[in-house]
């Protein structure tokens, strides 16, 4: 909620409700200046450090951070006109592009000053300081800023590109890069820094939308992949791709490289001579609004700081995070399957083919061998130097030992392999028509005989150790383990039953445990015990792709995570991202590792590595993203959809401590009478509510089974609601009910036809109709029983309306302002060109809401920022210029006792009529 206090705090949040004081002279008849600004949202574009101060683009403005705390320490915040969309730091000064405006800036104690700025002709979307100078990314190209006189920055030359724009820059040694959305990127020498030169471009992505340097080496991204490239000049040679998009990297310990994206995922590569692995992948959980993605990212201090849009600023501790890693993902292609050996994997592509690669001591892997390539095999178990693969109906054992692997035997059974193990120096198939066969491998043609299970019909089968299990998946929806010590499958077997599915296999420990997953949970079964079966406290919402014990060791694969457990002491140690939707995961007792068959490749698992992995830190982000301002007596509403803020308004009209009230289920619209807030849900119900917040009325609409909920607002005192009828069981109908909200709410009056706009002076209200087309003026001396007195057809699909008393004049805002006298709704002219849609894509035709106070007019939602007009007579207005600029695109407005209240996608702005007015500095805490 917005909150602010009378004096300044070193505590200021993240979000920060700033007013401040703007005194100008008089300029003409209409000077509206601003006096308060209140931001409710802080949307992170990039970021900058110097020494401990971090700085952040937060599309609003500019915030100032301590980064020698954890997290980083909110110090102040500054408003700017504009996008704030890029900041870059060096020597006590830091440099922000605002839409087309380069600005030089410090801090002065607890606040930030502005020393220079100049227009650099572009929209800026990156900065990089060198020297005297700073280079900016902007719409027109790469531009040159002489920075040495710091309160006269100088537009020294713009760069061209090859395409129109550049979007992102890179320093590497004595190269400057820029991206420009082609399939290359630009290269200038940049030794001496007061006369770049165009060295040429070599190729990248299409398109190449960011570039950025990390230990030597230089990346290069279109969202989707990213390209690893060494060299300098224009002469680079690409050396990797990563399978991951960026829009930042920076370098970590040793061979370390952290990426972030479009996806929210942190990642961490090691980029080395022999090739990169993923080691890290975390995903940060959206907060709303609509900028979920990180668009820069910065080191410090072992701390990882990012622009993560929406969510603010996202900050990460990375000391702990150190070889041996964890994981270790290696980009190999989609496998289907693999089985760990201990020193090598096997591993299995759907498209076909064998594949035998080297573990290292640190899960690294070296290619070996492949063969097998016209199979689409899947790897079924393995043991010392043994492989089991199955295709369709034929088994085959490898001894993997030589190179290439030699096929033992093979058997080729009646019906399809769903399901195989070893077993000692034979193996066991479990068949697509639930039988179940033992394989002997003797010979390289092998024989097949069936498994008597006492009329079990078992689905898959798993190994662990010597042991073996069967599990039946029943009808009743629970799974019957048979468990065979030893592997001796003519003896009785001990039995269990599991309370639901176990569909993502068993784990077999070869110590009498063995495991698998239901809805239920994590159940496991101890045949050393009787058969008890004990199911591991809150796993319940796992859904696993695979289970596998190695000793007690036991890993639970979902779809892009893996747990690893204990299983004599039911202990999770730890949960691994893999960041790739994974299949199979299998480990060799004692080994120390596992492997991940996933659709990128292989990833090793060290579940013994005391490596942590960078720890995200609490931040205090609490964005709100209203939609619609509404004026009571005396208090705004602030409507974000699914809750109002209230806020009360002093004897100036400033806005005071904020009042939260939470609504429930789908909500169309609101609306204000007097102090009491009411709601229109989508089921058709009104709620009132008093200024406390407490339920005090509601009223259910109830004009056809089929009936729409389209708006309510309020008029003279009255709310007018809009429903939409009779779709269904003839023509649709609009019709605007009439309610009383004095005591109890009640329908006083219906009026044919939707209303889309109104407005009230007096005994009058004039309301804009969208079916039919009209526009009417009622009489509204008793409010709660309007009557229609003039109608005639509107113009321009009007969506808003004003009444003017000084000059008994109507307008109507649509296609152009449309002027009307109030009596007989005579035209009397037309203000505007043709509307036009805003290019920035922040507001929309039905953003526009038109008001007159005097003898001035403001127009907002019809262009990124608010029109001020002078009126000289109805259908003559004059543009009058503001006294300030509003900082992000203004998406409802309100005008109430001399003040102008705009509500910005980021802020709420309060504007005056009256000069200018002394407003303390008040931040929200």
């Amino acid at each position: 909620m917005l909150r602010y206090n009378s004096h300044v705090n070193a505590r200021t949040p993240l979000i920060a409700l700033l007013s401040f004081l703007v005194s100008l002279p008089a300029l003409s008849q209409c000077v509206w200046t601003p006096v308060f600004d209140g931001a409710y949202r802080a949307t992170a574009l990039d970021a900058a450090v110097d020494g401990n101060d971090l700085w952040v683009a937060t599309s609003w403005g500019l915030e100032l951070y301590d980064a020698s705390f954890d997290p980083p320490y909110p110090i102040t915040t500054i408003p700017l006109g504009g996008t704030t969309s890029a900041v870059a730091a060096a020597g006590g000064k830091v440099y922000v592009g605002s839409g087309a405006k380069f600005l030089v800036m410090s801090k002065s104690g607890g606040s930030i000053v502005t020393i220079g700025s100049t227009s650099l002709g572009g929209t800026v979307s990156d900065l990089l300081v060198l020297g005297p100078y700073v280079f900016a990314a902007t719409s027109g190209g790469v531009a040159q800023i002489d920075v040495a006189v710091a309160d006269n920055p100088a537009l020294v030359r713009t760069l061209s590109t090859t395409n129109i724009g550049a979007r992102s820059l890179a320093l590497l040694g004595a190269t400057l890069y820029a991206t420009d959305g082609d399939s290359t990127v630009e290269a200038y020498n940049v030794q001496l820094p007061s006369a770049p030169q165009k060295l040429g471009t070599f190729n990248s992505l299409t398109p190449s939308l960011w570039v950025s340097e990390a230990s030597g080496r230089l990346y290069v991204s279109d969202g989707q992949r990213t390209e690893v490239f060494i060299g300098s000049g224009a002469l680079m040679t690409r050396v990797a791709t990563l399978a991951a998009g960026a829009n930042a990297a920076v370098a970590g310990t040793g061979s370390v490289v952290y990426l972030v994206g479009d996806d929210r995922i942190l990642r961490a590569y090691e980029v080395s001579q022999s090739g990169t692995a993923k080691l890290f992948a975390g995903k940060s959980t959206p907060l709303g609004g609509t900028v979920n993605r990180y668009l820069e990212l910065l080191a410090l201090n072992g701390r990882l700081h990012g622009a993560a849009g929406d969510a603010g600023l996202a900050s990460f501790d990375a000391r702990g995070f150190t070889a041996p890693f964890v994981l270790r993902g290696h980009a190999l292609g989609q496998m289907s399957s693999a089985v760990s050996l201990g020193s090598s994997v096997v591993s299995a592509k759907p498209a076909g083919g064998l594949f035998k690669y080297g573990v290292g001591p640190a899960g690294e892997l070296t290619p070996q061998t492949n063969w097998d390539v016209g199979s689409a095999s899947i790897v079924r178990d393995g043991n010392g130097s043994r492989v089991l693969t199955t295709s369709g109906t034929r088994a085959r054992v490898w001894d993997v030992s030589q190179s290439p692997p030699v096929e033992v035997s093979s058997v080729t059974l009646s019906t399809t392999i769903v399901s195989a193990a070893l077993n000692g120096n034979g193996g066991i198939a479990v068949l697509a028509d639930q039988t179940a066969w033992t394989l002997d491998f003797s010979a390289l043609q092998g024989s097949a005989t069936k498994v008597d299970l006492g009329g079990a019909k078992p689905s898959f089968v798993e190994r662990g150790g010597s042991d073996i299990a069967f599990a039946d998946l029943n009808e009743s929806g629970t799974t019957t383990v048979r468990f065979f010590s030893g592997g001796v499958l003519t003896s009785a077997p001990a039995i269990a039953t599991i309370e639901g599915a176990t569909t993502s296999g068993l784990g077999v420990s070869g110590t009498g445990l063995v495991a698998g997953v239901t809805f239920k949970g994590i159940s496991v079964v101890n045949f050393g015990q009787g058969g008890a079966v004990s199911i591991y406290p809150g796993t319940n919402s796992i859904i696993a792709r695979d289970v596998q014990m190695s000793g007690n060791n036991l890993f639970v694969l979902a779809t892009a995570t893996i747990q690893y457990w204990d299983a004599s002491t039911k202990t999770l140690e730890r949960e691994i991202e893999l960041d790739s939707t994974s299949t199979t995961v299998h480990s060799t007792s004692g080994s120390g590792s596992a492997v991940v068959a996933t659709e990128e490749g292989l990833s090793t698992i060290q579940y013994a590595s005391t490596s942590g992995t960078p720890l995200e830190l609490a931040a205090g982000t609490s964005n709100r993203y209203y939609r619609d301002l509404f004026a009571g007596d005396r208090v705004l509403h602030l409507f974000d959809g699914r809750a109002v803020t209230t806020l009360p308004l002093d004897s100036s009209g400033m806005p005071g401590l904020g009042r939260e009230l939470a609504l429930s289920g789908s909500i169309v619209d609101i609306a204000a009478v007097g102090t009491s807030l009411f709601v229109l849900a989508i089921n058709g119900t009104v709620t009132g509510y008093s200024a406390a917040g407490v339920q005090t009325s509601i009223y259910q609409v109830d004009e056809s089974s089929d009936q729409r909920m389209i708006g309510m607002r309020t008029v003279a005192g009255a709310l007018w609601v809009t429903v939409e009828t009779n779709c269904l069981s003839g023509e649709c109908e609009l019709r605007t009910l009439v309610l009383d909200p004095r005591t109890t709410l009640a329908k006083s009056a219906t009026l044919p036809g939707g209303v889309a706009a109104a407005a009230a002076g007096g005994a009058r209200a004039w309301a804009a109709l969208s079916v039919p087309a009209e526009i009417r003026v009622y009489d509204v001396s008793d409010p709660f029983h309007p009557a229609a007195l003039v109608g005639r057809a509107s113009t321009g699909n009007p969506v808003a309306i004003a009444h003017d008393a000084a000059r008994n004049a109507v307008y109507a805002i649509g296609q152009r302002v449309y002027v009307y006298t109030d009596t007989q709704l005579d035209g009397a002219g037309t203000l505007l060109d043709p509307y036009v849609s805003d290019p920035s894509g922040r507001v929309g035709y039905v953003d526009q809401q038109i008001h007159v106070s005097g003898n001035c007019a403001l127009i907002t939602g019809r262009t990124f920022s608010p029109q001020l007009f002078r009126i000289n007579g109805a259908a003559s207005w004059i543009a009058e210029p503001l006294a300030g600029s509003a900082a992000a695109a203004v998406r409802s407005s309100a005008i109430t006792g001399g003040k102008t209240y705009l509500l910005s996608d980021y802020s709420l702005e309060v504007w005056s009529s009256t000069g200018s007015t002394l407003v303390r500095h008040r931040p929200v805490r």
